[in-house]
């Protein structure tokens, strides 16, 4: 009986250690399973092909317990076994918590019904104009936008603020058109524009901007001559300070137009007062113009008379590469700056095309080559014509300023131009240059005294005594120009138009006082210098030459506002002979150099 006692004794002393181990084992399990119940599904691994366990029920020692007779027996009676009872009651308990929740786990990693699975209904599509609530954001300029962009509102403008200092070697200088000086000192504002602009149910761009400081001259109704000379601000002295009396700003529109969007096989259509497509620096906003004018053939043949604006219909696009770009429009030509202009005929063309050969992508534009075209005809506006520029550095508005080459008014038919461009930037290098050919066919040189004053008799210009036929007259001009970031910006080209636009500074200019003294930020700083050209001779015409060297230095403070500082020397050959027929035959006096200094502090927002 002792022998069979301390057998059963071992033996329940090796469940009793086994029931240990397994309870032991049985709540590490447990404790993890509850761990990972409390994981949120979306950071819970996705279940592979583990097949749902049925739901577990508890095994029937745990049911049946309390239920269970007492029946007399030694060993049960002992302490021992009444422990492993116990344990073994604690252990079916524990598995049973353990599978129940191992089969929650398991249903809760189960992977959500995809589409394919599970079918969903379409979103809802967005109505255009259906949510109009805008906010406003700051974008180098006040925008607001609806949710969607579908709306879009900016308002803003621009301000310039010339100050020129200018003299000329020898002193006896001339004007084209008198016998007077014209390099006078001058403060001035070159620009004061407003400008609201927008879209509109996703499909219509417009824009409006209206210039303050277009000048004009009131002339003496009693005199029949004009007192304002065509070149110029006439003679030193009294006079300038009459003219200056009687000119006064004008109101008028530059951008007066609206675009629509993603017209089928064109792309985009443009209606309105806009700038017709050629000339590269001319159809740069003046906003981003690196040097304080732009060069003497877009003065001269581009934009003479109507400041750059005419009003016409033009389709446009770009490539779905962003590699090239088209314009082509037509247009009514102007010689005024009011949008208008009535006559018969009179149309004008104009188109241009564009390429990329080279944009570094994975620097985002910072390298590019870029290479383009533009050309235009235009039918001259009542048979008269007239080229002539200013200088590199302008001294007044306007309707005083001078025109240092001049051809006074010429007879035509049409004027045709030809201007080939280039662009190419290298990390904060940049270069540029266009060449401009003008024709004028059909051309008419008048003899002195005659054509200035208006249209010819019988607005032929044939028909103007003295007139000779010169046949078809070839004038050219064209600039190259070389920039450099010395805190190494570099110029953002917009691949929609094919042009370079606002310098970003990697840091923005300010000198403050700060908590441990004064601080300050540098802001962009560039340097570059231009050779501007324009030749106005040929045949019995002569206009002059002008061979411009300007120095440039430029200061962006931040991207809205910046300030020039232009240095410029200026050669002038003109017409020393009155052997010609053309009314710019002012005598000696027409060769030399105008030199001077020009600041600008300019403004856009």
């Amino acid at each position: 009986m002792l022998k069979r006692r301390a057998a059963t004794g071992r033996d329940s002393a090796r469940r009793f250690r086994a029931a240990m181990q397994i309870i032991l084992l049985a709540t590490a399990a447990l404790s993890a399973g509850a761990a990972e119940a409390q994981v949120p599904a979306a950071a819970r691994p996705v279940a592979g092909s583990m097949p749902a366990l049925p739901r577990p029920r508890p095994p029937a020692s745990f049911l049946s317990l309390a239920s269970q007779p007492s029946v007399p027996n030694p060993i049960a009676d002992s302490d021992l076994e009444i422990r492993l009872r116990e344990l073994e009651q604690q252990v079916d308990e524990q598995r049973f918590q353990y599978e129940l929740l191992q089969q929650q786990l398991q249903e809760a990693q189960k992977p959500a019904p995809t589409a394919a699975t599970a079918p969903t209904a379409p979103p809802p599509r967005y109505r255009i104009g259906s949510i109009l609530n805008m906010s406003g954001v700051w974008n180098n300029g006040l925008e607001f936008r609806t949710p969607n962009r579908d709306f879009y509102f900016h308002v803003g403008g621009r301000t310039q603020i010339d100050v020129v200092g200018l003299n000329g070697s020898p002193s006896g200088l001339v004007d084209t058109s008198a016998n007077s000086a014209r390099y006078q000192d001058a403060v001035d504002f070159r620009r004061v524009r407003l400008r609201a602009e927008g879209s509109m149910y996703d499909t219509i761009d417009w824009c409006s901007e209206i210039n303050f400081v277009n000048t004009a001259t009131i002339q003496d109704p009693t005199q029949s001559a004009p007192q304002v000379p065509p070149g110029g601000i006439g003679d030193q002295g009294s006079n300038v300070q009459i003219l200056q009396n009687r000119t006064f700003n004008i109101i008028n529109a530059t951008d007066l137009w609206w675009n629509f969007r993603r017209v089928p096989f064109v792309g985009h259509v443009q209606l309105g007062n806009m700038k017709e497509p050629f000339g590269l620096e001319r159809l740069e906003s003046s906003r981003y113009l690196d040097f304080r004018e732009r060069n003497f053939a877009n003065d001269a043949f581009v934009s003479p008379s109507a400041n750059g604006f005419a009003p016409g219909v033009m389709a446009w696009n770009w490539s779905e590469n962003r590699r090239m770009t088209y314009a082509l429009g037509v247009f009514k030509n102007v010689t005024n700056g009011n949008m208008f202009n009535i006559g018969d005929g009179q149309a004008e063309w104009a188109g241009r095309i564009t390429y990329l050969p080279w944009y570094d992508e994975p620097a985002q534009g910072r390298n590019f080559m870029h290479w383009g075209c533009g050309v235009c005809q235009r039918g001259i506006d009542n048979g008269l014509i007239r080229y002539r520029t200013r200088g590199d550095l302008r001294n007044g508005p306007d309707a005083l300023l001078t025109a240092w080459a001049d051809t006074e008014y010429l007879g035509g038919q049409y004027q045709m131009i030809v201007n080939p461009e280039f662009m190419y930037q290298r990390g904060p290098l940049f270069v540029q240059a266009e060449y401009t050919g003008n024709w004028t066919t059909d051309a008419v040189a008048f003899p002195a005294g005659t054509g200035s004053n208006g249209a010819p008799p019988n607005g032929d210009p044939h028909s103007v005594p003295g007139a000779k036929n010169l046949g078809s007259l070839y004038f050219w001009g064209g600039y190259c120009q070389v920039m450099y970031f010395l805190t190494g910006e570099h110029r953002i080209y917009d691949y929609q138009k094919a042009l370079v636009g606002r310098v970003i500074p990697i840091e923005n200019a300010f000198w403050v006082r700060g908590r441990n003294g004064r601080i300050f930020g540098t802001g962009a700083w560039q340097v570059g210098y231009r050779l501007n050209y324009l030749d106005l001779n040929q045949k019995n015409v002569s206009g002059g030459t002008l061979l411009g060297n300007t120095v440039a230095l430029n200061w962006f403070f931040n991207p809205n506002s910046k300030v020039q500082f232009n240095f410029d020397v200026m050669e002038r050959n003109a017409a020393s002979s009155t052997a010609n027929l053309a009314i710019n035959s002012p005598g000696t006096g027409t060769q030399g150099f105008i030199y001077g200094f020009g600041t600008r502090f300019a403004a856009d927002y």
